[in-house]
């Protein structure tokens, strides 16, 4: 499922393909990823110009001088640009096709993605029930966010709620870095546990849009490479274990995250 490091990859794609050109036609494959009305959709698009773009947890927002593109790329959805009489790539949902001809498509093999309209982002993201964007919040609102709950860390971690962006990939990343094993009780860390993870979770972040979230060149000292059965901890050896949390799985080292005060 793309996270905060997929969604700003794409937004930097977004920016470098498809800013200032005319929209000519928005072509709709797949009309159930559509949120609202599909005419409307393409009504409020057809002949403006993407200006800027912006993310939000793991929102796109494009602005096109007056109506945002919203865009959520659901567990399989992601962008691809095409030159002119270039085909269209597997699994597109939504096309929209430049005055230059080139097309910018908006694919997504499962779909859970989605994508809409909205005038207003910022009430957008209030009416989402969003917390603050994994990569813009300050520790005094990260520490105060914790010790709201009982929570076991990983699961508060992944409530977007509470912390938008985080998913279950960098989640167990960022709680490797910081040494806290997954269940440990999100409300109970110590304050110099907490500015670890605080910590954590911004370096794992800038370090995977570094990369462009290609798991694959994550140097020495990542968990996010061995994230299978019978891998070896980075740091000390161990053989990663796994549990199940909210039906998804965490990967841990055990030596190097023994559980505190668990939930």
């Amino acid at each position: 499922m793309p996270e905060l490091p997929d969604v700003e990859t794409m937004r930097r794609y977004f920016e470098r393909t498809s800013l200032r050109k005319r929209v000519a036609e928005v072509e709709i494959t797949t009309p159930r990823v559509i949120d609202g009305s599909p005419g409307e959709f393409q009504a409020a698009l057809k002949g403006r110009r993407f200006t800027s773009v912006r993310r939000h947890g793991k929102y796109l927002f494009a602005s096109a001088k007056g109506p945002w593109l919203v865009l959520h790329f659901g567990m399989t959805g992601g962008l691809e640009f095409k030159a002119a009489g270039k085909p269209a790539p597997p699994h597109s949902r939504v096309a929209f096709g430049f005055a230059d001809g080139s097309r910018l498509f908006f694919f997504d093999t499962r779909m859970f993605g989605r994508a809409g309209i909205s005038d207003d982002i910022d009430d957008f993201i209030r009416r989402k029930g969003l917390g603050p964007d994994a990569l813009s919040i300050g520790f005094g609102q990260f520490r105060a966010a914790l010790k709201k709950t009982r929570r076991g860390i990983k699961q508060v971690l992944m409530d977007q709620s509470v912390l938008a962006g985080l998913g279950n990939v960098y989640a167990d990343e960022a709680l490797f870095q910081a040494g806290i094993h997954p269940l440990e009780d999100a409300g109970g860390l110590a304050d110099d546990k907490a500015r670890r993870l605080f910590r954590a979770i911004g370096m794992t972040l800038r370090k995977a849009v570094s990369l462009e979230a290609q798991a694959s060149r994550f140097p020495e000292g990542f968990i996010i490479p061995r994230r299978h059965k019978g891998a070896r901890c980075p740091r000390c050896g161990a053989a990663i274990e796994a549990l199940s949390i909210q039906k998804r799985t965490a990967y841990f080292c055990p030596a190097c995250q023994r559980p505190g005060r668990a939930k």
